[in-house]
């Protein structure tokens, strides 16, 4: 399906508009442009009216769900949904906590384990957590060395074919497990998945904005298409909470986050995956970040950059300029210029799923 056919089940009109996120300890910084992040963002013109709620995303009809769309993954896969292993790391985030796990279990995905690491909460995170034991595979809540390493003993405790994480104050979309699936059992090949539209939510949990992508590529990956603060339309950083990938992927590329990277650690493993597979997306929003009070600061964007940009050198990238990475995104649109500037080595192929109806299925396709 069509990214407007997607934006039209949504009831989407966008303008462009100046925004950014952040976030606190719960995941890699992003900030608004003010702060100097400089990522351009959509916000809606009248609304998003299958999605608007009134204080979180689990309270929301799914506009996919309503209609049985193939976007919600609603198939004929019956008992044999593949197993999705999802991590939530917590430390002191009471107040966003219950609207990120009910975002995952509200979906009631029927082949879920999810563990959820706090890192020893004082603010009443363990009684929210223990309000969903039920639902959970699991949960501990001791000191660990931030971020990376409580992910990295949750996926420890985990055996899912698919994985990813959710932050703690970050959303999914009521439809994201399933569709998710769906791709993956459809198209083998598709080791890591990610969105072309990552939404941004506000505080009280309320889609809000929607940042825009052309596609991902492991070229441009190394040349710094998908750095934080890159001032190019069409190129983004990879949204981590939209981003999934299968265990044997995991697996091959060391089975866990580098915990020597305090920040960017999320950008390292990316750059691994790059070495071992392509990078497929989806046009369809899976999850988002949420804005609220008592996020990061601009010299921590800048901290997550500078090991981002020693991360790519580490990995043989060296990011461009602005104007060279501006020409590239502008150009791929056009598909004659874009078989040109494939043939030139001056642009990379991109691989997109898309659905092709209820007698077409997913296929993968190149822009």
């Amino acid at each position: 399906m069509a990214l407007a056919a997607v934006l039209r089940l949504l009831g989407i009109g966008m303008r462009a508009h100046g925004a950014g996120a952040a976030r606190g300890r719960a995941g890699p910084p992003r900030f608004r442009r003010a702060a100097g992040c400089g990522l351009a963002v959509q916000r809606p013109a009248f609304g998003f009216r299958g999605l608007c709620m009134p204080a979180s995303v689990h309270a929301c009809p799914c506009p996919y769900v309503s209609k049985a769309s193939h976007l919600a993954g609603i198939c004929s896969m019956k008992d044999t949904w593949p197993t999705i292993s999802l991590v939530t790391p917590s430390f002191n985030m009471a107040g966003y906590l219950d609207a990120a796990l009910r975002s995952v279990l509200d979906q009631h995905y029927p082949a879920l384990e999810y563990f959820v690491v706090d890192g020893g909460s004082t603010d009443g995170s363990i009684d929210i957590i223990r309000s969903h034991e039920a639902r959970l595979a699991g949960w501990i809540s001791e000191p660990d060395g931030g971020m990376y390493d409580a992910l990295n003993k949750g996926f420890a405790r985990t055996s899912g074919e698919i994985m990813g994480w959710l932050n703690a104050d970050d959303l999914h979309t009521p439809w994201a497990l399933r569709l998710v699936a769906e791709v993956f059992a459809a198209l083998p090949q598709v080791e890591w998945l990610t969105t072309l539209t990552p939404l941004v939510w506000d505080a009280e949990g309320k889609p809000i904005a929607r940042h825009e992508t052309i596609g991902f590529c492991r070229r441009g990956f190394l040349r710094g298409e998908n750095l934080p603060g890159l001032r190019v339309q069409g190129a983004t950083p990879i949204q981590q909470e939209s981003t999934f990938w299968r265990r044997s992927l995991w697996e091959r590329t060391g089975g866990r986050l580098d915990t020597r990277w305090r920040l960017a650690g999320d950008f390292e493993l990316w750059a691994r995956f790059f070495q071992q597979a392509h990078l497929h997306a989806i046009e369809a929003p899976i999850a988002g970040f949420r804005i609220h009070e008592g996020q990061q600061t601009a010299s921590r964007l800048q901290s997550y950059c500078d090991e981002a940009r020693r991360i790519l050198s580490l990995h043989g990238g060296r990011p461009s300029g602005t104007w060279t990475s501006h020409l590239r995104m502008r150009l791929l649109p056009a598909l004659p210029a874009r078989r040109m500037m494939w043939k030139l080595g001056l642009l990379w192929p991109r691989p997109v799923c898309r659905h092709k109806g209820r007698s077409g299925g997913w296929q993968v396709e190149t822009i």
